[in-house]
């Protein structure tokens, strides 16, 4: 900030970092002396400050009653921080059951209250119930095939910042199972072959006749 006099023209320090809770005046406009110009928050947990100019005349000029020109920096909150947005991992389900959409570990740094939204992105359409809270639930619709839904969640800080974050849901198509489809495997076809040759064997009794091993049908 540059401040003139009839004799010189000074320059005022800004502090490090703050928030500027209140600027008067804009380029070019006169200001009197002993005006609050600005008001900075400087977000430090410590009483309130301020930066002063006193002006002088060397030459021994009479002043007006007013020559200090003062900045307050006022305590405060501080910077604001984005918050995070957390929609939660990708879940598979069945139609017709209830999906639940979970946000509640959406978190601000600053311990702000969140507002949220959540909203559909793809997929076939559905209805979103609480859908401006952390969970929102819908019914999973009915499908021919393995079909993907897509949402959103955003939140809101009191500071007016805010986050977004998505989440997927798969819904099988029906009669489909995480155990796939029923067939024989191997080991279960080898089990089989088994029982079936030893009722067989069962059927015979074995006798040494001439050093020859002979089976002998037996009722």
């Amino acid at each position: 900030m540059d401040v003139e006099t009839d004799k010189a023209a000074v320059t005022i320090p800004a502090p490090k970092g703050g928030k500027v809770l209140a600027l008067k005046g804009g380029v070019g406009d006169i200001v009197n002396v002993g005006d609050v110009v600005i008001v900075i928050d400087d977000g430090s947990g410590e009483t309130a400050e301020f930066l002063e100019l006193s002006l002088n005349n060397a030459a021994g000029a009479s002043l007006g009653a007013q020559s200090v020109l003062r900045i307050e920096i006022a305590d405060g909150t501080g910077i604001n921080n984005r918050p995070v947005s957390i929609a939660g991992g990708s879940q598979t389900v069945s139609g017709g059951v209830t999906v639940t959409l979970d946000g509640s570990r959406s978190n601000d740094p600053d311990g702000d209250l969140l507002n949220y939204q959540w909203t559909q992105i793809t997929g076939n359409p559905v209805v979103l119930n609480n859908a401006n809270s952390a969970t929102a639930t819908f019914t999973a619709p009915a499908v021919t095939s393995d079909t993907i839904l897509r949402f959103e969640l955003a939140v809101l800080d009191t500071g007016g910042l805010d986050s977004t974050s998505t989440t997927s849901i798969t819904i099988r198509k029906p009669g489909k199972s995480g155990g796939g489809g029923g067939s024989i495997g191997p080991l279960m076809l080898l089990v089989l072959v088994g029982a079936l040759l030893g009722a067989r064997l069962r059927l015979f009794e074995w006798m040494l006749f001439d050093n020859r091993l002979l089976a002998i049908r037996t009722r």
